[in-house]
């Protein structure tokens, strides 16, 4: 837990409070890409190994998946693993005022909040 500590410490946490849309969310991948750049070969990496000559970063998109699952025990569960504020929050600002829509045979509902965490409504 403290290696993800160390590098939650590197973001800047001001610049990326007010992302909520898509463009922001790719500014906010950036702005992690870099920290895990510099992050990685120095904090994980280097301490195992005299040489390295490339570093691996795999992300996961899971906005999908916030859309499954009721949001309080997700977040319980974060909080659970060693996520902690701001990036519990950045997290929670992510999973409120979502909106969803139901699809059933040719007939699309009209869009509402969620409140409470959505859970999959394909049919």
């Amino acid at each position: 837990m403290s290696l993800i500590n160390n590098f939650l410490d590197l973001l800047d946490w001001q610049n990326l409070s007010s992302i909520n849309d898509a463009a922001s969310i790719s500014d906010f991948m950036s702005v992690v890409s870099n920290n895990i750049l510099e992050f990685v070969p120095t904090k994980i990496v280097k301490p195992y190994t005299s040489e390295y000559t490339s570093v691996v970063v795999i992300f996961f998109d899971l906005s999908k998946a916030f859309d499954k699952v009721p949001h309080r025990p997700l977040l319980v569960k974060q909080e659970a693993l060693g996520i902690r504020s701001p990036l519990l929050d950045f997290i929670g600002s992510h999973l409120s005022n979502r909106s969803q829509k139901v699809f059933v045979v040719s007939t699309m509902s009209s869009t509402s909040l969620t409140s409470t965490g959505g859970y999959n409504q394909y049919l």
